[in-house]
């Protein structure tokens, strides 16, 4: 049994340091407040939140595409609820996929608002989605039927740099759809 003086005291001095240490804590939110912010999303439902909030973008989007692993459930969701109200909005998208059927699939849902390019990832292969919009938020997105979860993040240095790889990619790349376009990849 220790004095309840004593342990009186100790809880005076630890609250003393606490409030000593609590402006440098204050200063160091406010000096953040510019820094990266991440929300996190797990389950169906909260995956359907997640692209909810895509759709309020004021800019278009970016995206690689890995469609062969989207849970089959969650792909209908994409394209039978996502991208119509995305097509409404007229929110284009630019979107990277590999030369697989499932994704190949997905790039035969384009319209005026979505364009898709193929590229053969032997170095870089997307097993999901990533998106970029905004100017400073990028989605990650793993859709599998074994984890239904996406982080959202807000980041103007993450985001440019996943941008600056996009668009090196995307010049790499062959419209799937254009007009003459065989769907290979450039040499």
């Amino acid at each position: 049994m220790q004095d309840p003086k004593m342990l009186h005291q100790k809880l005076l001095e630890k609250a003393d340091a606490f409030g000593n240490l609590l402006p440098s804590l204050q200063s160091m939110l406010l000096q953040s407040s510019g820094g990266f912010r991440v929300q996190v999303f797990q389950g169906i439902d909260s995956m359907k939140t997640l692209y909810t909030h895509l759709l309020d973008s004021k800019t278009d989007f970016k995206a690689f595409l890995g469609a062969d692993h989207i849970e089959p459930h969650f792909r209908e969701y994409l394209y039978t609820i996502y991208l119509p109200k995305r097509l409404e909005r007229k929110i284009k998208s630019k979107t990277i996929v590999s030369q697989s059927a499932a994704n190949k699939h997905f790039a035969k849902t384009a319209s005026p608002l979505t364009e898709a390019r193929v590229l053969n990832f032997s170095v870089f292969d997307p097993t999901n989605e990533i998106i970029l919009f905004d100017e400073n938020k990028i989605v990650f997105a793993n859709l599998t039927s074994s984890e239904m979860s996406g982080v959202l993040m807000e980041s103007v240095n993450t985001y440019t740099t996943i941008e600056q790889i996009f668009d090196v990619l995307w010049m790499q790349a062959e419209p799937l759809l254009a007009p003459g376009g065989t769907g290979k990849q450039k040499k």
